[in-house]
């Protein structure tokens, strides 16, 4: 019973974020295709959002030309956007994975032959000996109950030198910035050394978002 209790309070800020945010925690496969299948996620796509995707490839070219090999893995990568922003990229050296079948099937027609899978965060589990020059969490680890454990979980399989790129929305109400904070604090437990943090407001469309990127040990 105390494990119980624990286990909810802990996960309660998560919670209290998305239901602020308008959405439910609770979302599934068939939530998030029925939301891709409406359209509901194409302005992700357009130029308000447009500087935190730049901001994120940005990174990935910059430890890339620093000499990290292997994969770029794009977590909940939906209909890779990332992929658009990352010019002139191997194809060959992007995975993205997501739980919407809707938002992988839009990506590949967009981007035929790219590497995508349909799967959730907490169950991907990487092919072979498959090593990663970056692992992106781009606004997707709000959604998950144990965010700090599928993080730690995949960067077991970074190559020397990768790095781990997260991105997390910071609205402005303080109901809203539950979930977003809950998330850092999780990540925090990690101790892993920061690279870099910057936050990125678009003024024109107020939104802003926390950057960091991680050298995890």
């Amino acid at each position: 019973m105390i494990d119980l209790l624990l286990n909810y309070c802990v996960r309660q800020p998560y919670r209290l974020g998305r239901w602020a945010l308008g959405g439910d925690w609770t979302r599934d496969q068939s939530t998030w295709d029925a939301d891709y299948a409406s359209g509901r996620w194409r302005h992700l796509h357009g130029a308000e959002e447009f500087g935190r995707y730049a901001l994120i490839a940005g990174y990935v070219h910059h430890h890339l030309n620093l000499g990290a090999k292997g994969i770029v893995l794009d977590v909940g990568c939906g209909e890779a956007v990332l992929f658009d922003h990352l010019w002139g990229f191997d194809p060959g050296r992007y995975l993205g994975c997501d739980l919407s079948a809707v938002a992988v099937d839009s990506a590949r027609r967009r981007h035929p032959g790219l590497r995508l899978v349909v799967t959730p965060a907490e169950s991907f589990r990487p092919e072979g000996g498959e090593r990663f020059a970056a692992i992106v969490f781009n606004e997707v680890l709000y959604y998950l109950d144990r965010p700090g454990t599928v993080v730690e979980n995949l960067a077991h399989r970074l190559a020397p030198g990768g790095v781990v790129i997260v991105s997390i929305f910071a609205p402005r109400a303080h109901l809203q910035r539950a979930s977003g904070a809950a998330v850092w604090q999780d990540l925090d437990r990690l101790a892993w050394p920061e690279l870099d943090r910057l936050r990125l407001t678009n003024s024109g469309a107020r939104l802003t978002w926390d950057v960091r990127v991680y050298a995890p040990k």
